[in-house]
């Protein structure tokens, strides 16, 4: 006998087969979204994650702020006490020059035969007027003064006759320049 099998199997296996390809690409479609969902999940922890760090840091950065503007305030104080002490010891050294300057022109001066009136110093020049005994004093009181370790180059601006207690004396301006001295040589 013979059997007529009038059921449609090409297309029920041609229906099978694309029901199939349909789940196989919805699952598909299902496995690479969950991927998908999960690495922007992962992103996303890593996100929040560099958000918390970062809000830590600068919380941090906050609380070093006023360390910085105390060390910002002490630096500027000691540039400024630094110029202090720069100020203190030019004049220290200004002084001892000045002294040891008044101590030579005290120390060359004859006291007996030649006086001072006026003495002026500015920068690198003194000054001096005075009365003398005769030119002779005048002429040995320059040579010594150009002798001197502290100056040189005196130069007399002139001479003049002056009585003084009804004697006859000679009244001179000299100048001269201040020898500048090494800060070795300077210190006692």
């Amino acid at each position: 006998m013979v059997r007529i099998n009038l059921l449609p199997v090409k297309q029920i296996k041609k229906r099978l087969r694309t029901r199939n390809e349909f789940f196989a690409f919805l699952g598909s479609l299902i496995i690479l979204f969950a991927g998908i969902a999960l690495f922007g999940a992962g992103i996303s922890m890593k996100i929040n994650g560099l958000k918390a760090e970062k809000k830590q840091l600068e919380n941090q950065k906050a609380s070093y702020q006023q360390t910085i503007k105390l060390i910002d305030k002490y630096k500027a104080d000691k540039v400024k006490l630094e110029k202090k002490l720069n100020a203190i010891k030019e004049l220290k050294q200004g002084s001892l020059i000045s002294v040891r300057i008044l101590d030579e022109i005290a120390n060359i001066t004859p006291n007996d035969r030649l006086w001072i009136q006026s003495f002026s110093m500015s920068q690198n020049s003194i000054k001096i007027s005075g009365i003398a005994l005769d030119n002779a004093t005048i002429a040995q009181y320059m040579k010594s003064v150009n002798n001197s370790e502290y100056f040189e180059n005196a130069t007399l601006s002139g001479t003049t006759h002056t009585a003084v207690a009804g004697r006859s004396l000679k009244s001179f301006s000299l100048s001269f320049k201040i020898i500048e001295q090494s800060t070795e040589k300077q210190q006692p």
